[in-house]
């Protein structure tokens, strides 16, 4: 049996074959050789106790007591299989957590308000800038490996809390560290434009990230 606080990943390599035993349902998307998109998403086949067979990173068969010659079992019986989740918009890569700014949310404080106090957005920046690049990995692969034991197997990440060349690469060189690591698959997007910081007008911070584009966009898929 799979412990609760313990992920597939942690049991078996990638590159052997494993066998999931007797989940109680097994959820897949209808067979397509194209992308589904809007309602075809929602559109599943469910299998009630089945097993799942997998080759290496691959799903090669749904069904009924499959064959387990070969492969590593898991008894998973009770639980329920479903695809994993693709999380497309994340900053997982920053330091300076404004969880308490919540508590002010709630008194009816304005982000503006929030902002003047040293909150914020610019809050988070300010950490991101003083961490260290060994701060942020230990940091981000907290949040990865959450993410990953609650379902998450593809995952975005963008820079943004650093507004300055140093801390974007810095950010981005953690981000694209953690796709090393074999836990989720990982896309790097480089968010220069996220915010204006205090010590730069618009105009000039625009220019600023427009100038340091061509450099920064190797160290991530989009931009």
């Amino acid at each position: 049996m799979v412990s609760e606080n313990r992920c597939l990943y942690e049991l078996a390599p990638l590159e052997i074959m494993l066998l999931l035993r007797g989940a109680m349902e097994v959820v897949t998307p209808k067979p397509t050789s194209i992308p589904l998109v809007g309602e075809a998403m929602g559109q599943v086949v469910r299998h009630p106790h089945a097993d799942v067979l997998i080759d290496g990173n691959q799903i090669v068969e749904v069904g009924q007591n499959l064959d387990s010659s070969n492969s590593k079992v898991i008894d998973v019986s009770g639980k329920v299989i479903v695809p994993g989740f693709v999380d497309p918009h994340t900053h997982l890569v920053w330091s300076g957590s404004r969880e308490h700014e919540l508590e002010w949310k709630l008194e009816g404080r304005t982000y503006q308000e929030i902002l003047a106090d040293g909150g914020g957005i610019l809050r988070t920046v300010g950490e991101t800038r003083k961490a260290s690049k060994e701060d942020l990995q230990n940091e981000s692969l907290i949040r990865l490996k959450n993410a990953v034991r609650h379902g998450t197997t593809t995952i975005e990440i963008k820079s943004g809390y650093g507004l300055e060349k140093e801390t974007e690469i810095k950010q981005l060189e953690v981000a694209n560290w953690l796709g090393t690591l074999g836990l989720a698959e990982t896309v790097v997007t480089y968010m220069g434009a996220h915010a204006i910081p205090d010590d730069m007008d618009r105009y000039t911070y625009v220019a600023s990230v427009s100038e340091n584009l061509e450099e920064l966009r190797k160290l991530a898929e989009f931009c």
